[in-house]
């Protein structure tokens, strides 16, 4: 059995290290170096076309939670996809998604520039009232909205399937129109998978429907939003402060517009990170299911997305 692992611009030392712990006789070569005979290929952002090359693929596995670089590829109908579902994922986005909603309701910005210039201030109102809705309630959206309800916060999802999450209200897309949802919340995360039909939903359309001086949190995709619309609704009071962990074009240039603004905060992708041991773990796990004729742990429907 082979691997080959194309991640350009990621440090995959630690993921070699430990599928050889785990399976010494396994060969793992690595972008650009890799062999185009490998069985397996893990993939993060792979280069256009490249996966079309490989002669003997069976099982292709995204390195992290999404697949859409996967998705858009003209693979063989018979080579499977899998993506990573992990605890230590879910964990870190809980994380920074906890950390975001509560600087913006604490008001913690203010007290963040307050310190570079010696202020004592008590913002008028200690706390800013946060109702949180977030689009789209998978695995990660189901575990983001435990947390915060869990921290008394009023949640509510939306996603394509209606889900049972224990205090959380939650809507499918044929209960009410995305624009009726974000209507009815002031804090707006997106963690929806990025597909043809969620390509570009972030848009002025949609922040038009939320109440004025709203938060946007974007974990998912860079895909998700328009870019030029967020100023616009910034501008139109429709958004107060955006906070940002995703980019169409990554690492953000520094030339871009979205580091000069005084009501966007950026983070460079790093809202949940995947664990290297578990992830080698579950690639080997599904190839051995794979050659059993088994379903393979978190398998992914490719007309689907995800």
């Amino acid at each position: 059995m082979s691997i080959a692992i194309i991640a350009p611009g990621r440090n995959t030392v630690e993921l070699v290290e430990h599928i050889h712990n785990m399976d010494p006789g396994i060969e793992v070569s690595v972008y650009p170096n890799h062999k185009l005979d490998a069985s397996i290929a893990i993939v993060w952002n792979q280069p256009e076309g490249l996966l079309t090359e490989f002669k003997n693929l069976e099982l292709v596995s995204s390195l992290g939670a999404g697949v859409e670089h996967i998705c858009r590829e003209e693979l063989a109908e018979q080579i499977k996809v899998s993506r990573i579902v992990d605890p230590d994922l879910s964990n870190s986005m809980v994380k920074y998604i906890n950390l975001v909603v509560l600087h913006y309701q604490k008001n913690f910005q203010l007290y963040l520039d307050n310190n570079k210039i010696n202020q004592w201030k008590p913002f008028e109102k200690p706390e800013r009232e946060l109702k949180i809705g977030i689009l789209g309630a998978g695995e990660m959206g189901q575990e983001v909205a435990i947390s915060l309800y869990n921290l008394e916060f009023e949640v509510l999802t939306y996603s394509n399937t209606k889900k049972e999450i224990t205090g959380v209200q939650s809507y499918s897309s044929s209960d009410l129109t995305i624009s009726d949802f974000v209507s009815g919340v002031n804090c707006l995360i997106c963690l929806l998978p990025l597909t043809p039909k969620t390509e570009n939903i972030l848009n002025f359309g949609l922040f038009q429907s939320l109440p004025k001086s709203s938060i946007l949190i974007n974990v998912a995709r860079g895909g998700h939003l328009v870019e030029e619309d967020l100023f616009k609704a910034i501008e139109s009071g429709y958004i107060s402060d955006a906070c940002l962990d995703v980019f169409r074009e990554e690492p953000l240039s520094a030339s871009h517009p979205f580091w000069n603004h005084e009501n966007i905060l950026i983070t460079p992708h790093i809202a949940s990170i995947t664990n290297q041991k578990n992830a080698a773990a579950i690639v080997l796990e599904n190839f051995k299911r794979l050659k059993n004729n088994q379903s393979l742990l978190f398998e992914v429907d490719r007309q689907k997305g995800y």
